[in-house]
């Protein structure tokens, strides 16, 4: 059985070393419960970046901080402090419990954060093996069923008796009642015909959706050849071909299932397999990107993450956007750390590489398209 949100609160309070009563911690979850329920996917971001020790913007969080405070008068976080940390986790895990676009989001915030050795504050180590859990299970959650009933009648034998009589009788305006009953039944009988219809054939198209996207995604990966520049991964530097792998298997996505299929990172390792040693040894991630051609960076990392509500949950993406910035100078490091609070010495694997740009490029596109 999961915990409740005060549960929780409890638990990290305990945890932690602060000290409260149960009633302070009920009104705080209150509150932080009425919060995660009618959050943005931009505010899922934002918890999540500081439930992950990669955000210190307290700005940022003042929109969950401030309805804790109205609620707890001696809730006062200075800062992203111990008190912020705990709220964010707290509040990333009820949206975690969900299973919509900002339960994603928040999951991959969490994940993409794992690459970060310098967190700022974690007060939840169980958040990352939570996050992984939620979204394989949103992953897995299977299209609409298929369902069709017939409408029962909605004319009776009695109305159409009553109808029938005065028309017998030629007694037209006798009929006039009984005939607007009869014709009523018949239009709601074939409005409810038309929606049990449409239910099943909308169910139909979302499943055949859902269906044409794997087998496009199994042809992608039994070619192992880019979509985009029509020529197999195998002929491209390493990194790039990573980097164009996740941008082309997150394209691919169904609309109606925009987390990806569960397989997502397993496509990409056998996309992007090789028996060359040389294509799956590790590099740093500034190797990596001066070894992307910078062409070749402009085109496959357009978007600018530092302008994000989160930019510390792009970290690959921010190295792309910083290193084109100051035209491969060294200068854009130390300011790529400092935002992403990874080194950009951290060493990745072409596979690894690709994994976490699979869930950077996801996570923009859901705050694009939110």
């Amino acid at each position: 059985m999961s915990e409740t949100t005060a549960q929780y609160l409890s638990r990290l309070h305990l945890s932690t070393g602060l000290v409260s009563d149960a009633d302070v911690v009920e009104r705080r979850a209150k509150a932080i419960e009425s919060v995660a329920g009618k959050c943005t996917i931009e505010q899922a971001v934002i918890g999540a970046s500081v439930a992950a020790g990669v955000a210190s913007d307290f700005s940022k969080l003042q929109w969950l901080t401030t309805p804790i405070s109205a609620a707890d008068p001696t809730y006062a976080p200075v800062g992203i402090d111990k008190a912020a940390a705990i709220a964010a986790s707290a509040f990333t895990n009820a949206v975690l419990a969900g299973s919509d676009k900002r339960s994603s989001a928040a999951a991959l915030v969490v994940l993409s954060a794992g690459l970060s050795a310098a967190r700022v504050t974690i007060v939840d180590d169980r958040l990352s093996a939570a996050a992984q859990r939620r979204l394989w299970a949103i992953q897995q959650i299977g299209g609409p069923q298929i369902k069709y009933s017939q409408p029962s009648a909605s004319v009776v034998a009695e109305q159409i008796v009553a109808l029938s009589t005065p028309l017998t009788q030629n007694n037209a305006p006798a009929a006039v009642e009984p005939l607007k009953v009869v014709v009523d039944g018949l239009l709601k009988a074939d409005a409810a015909q038309g929606k049990a219809a449409s239910e099943a054939v909308s169910a139909i198209i979302t499943r055949q959706n859902l269906l044409e996207a794997e087998v496009q995604m199994l042809w992608w990966v039994v070619g192992k050849a880019s979509h985009e520049l029509l020529k197999p991964f195998a002929d491209l530097p390493a990194y790039e071909a990573a980097a164009r792998a996740a941008k082309e298997l997150v394209g691919m996505f169904s609309p109606h299932r925009p987390s990806g299929p569960f397989a997502a990172p397993s496509l990409l390792e056998r996309v992007l397999e090789s028996s060359q040693k040389s294509r799956s040894a590790a590099q740093t991630l500034e190797k990596a990107m001066s070894g992307l051609a910078k062409e070749v960076r402009a085109a496959l990392f357009v978007a600018r993450p530092s302008a994000s509500a989160a930019p510390a949950a792009f970290p690959i993406m921010l190295a792309a956007e910083f290193s084109l910035e100051s035209n491969d100078e060294p200068d854009w490091k130390p300011r790529f750390t400092r935002t992403s609070h990874v080194d950009a010495t951290h060493e990745l694997t072409p596979v690894e590489f690709a994994k976490q740009l699979l869930r950077e490029f996801l996570l923009w596109k859901m705050l694009s398209t939110s």
